[in-house]
């Protein structure tokens, strides 16, 4: 082979994995517009600036994190969903601030996909963040 020229084996897994983060990164940001929707639910009308100083910035709603926290506090969802999105923002982390290259099946990823509810050792972790799953899953008691 050319020195110019492209592995293309490579560069097939090298796409499939940046595939699978842009998967994990827009499922959990889905996640997280669902969860700070379900909050403003519970929220009087707000001036723009005060939802602003929540969700923005340094806002004690500007977070995942802290949306998941506060969401749960307020009863929007039980434990078994409040374990589902912490897990689901520590695995869309490990994407975000890595540059090793990552893919759903990273042995590394394995300990926070394996906190999903619906893991077992046979299911497709690209599954296991789907927000269509997320949509379609059992009714959960608080």
């Amino acid at each position: 082979m050319a020195d110019d020229d492209i592995d293309l084996v490579a560069w097939i897994e090298g796409a499939n994995r940046e595939g699978e983060t842009t998967i994990v990164i827009v499922a959990v940001s889905t996640f997280e517009d669902w969860v700070a929707a379900a909050l403003r639910t519970k929220m009087r009308d707000l001036p723009s600036k005060l939802e602003e100083r929540l969700f923005e910035g340094y806002g004690p709603l500007s977070t995942f994190s802290g949306k998941i926290d506060v969401a749960y506090a307020f009863n929007l969802f039980g434990e078994k969903t409040y374990g589902d999105l912490r897990a689901a923002k520590d695995i869309r982390n490990a994407f975000a601030h890595t540059s090793d290259p990552l893919h759903c099946k990273s042995k590394v990823l394995a300990p926070l996909f394996q906190k999903l509810s619906g893991w077992t050792k046979d299911a497709d972790p690209k599954e296991l963040l789907s927000p269509a799953r997320g949509c379609r899953g059992t009714k959960e008691t608080n």
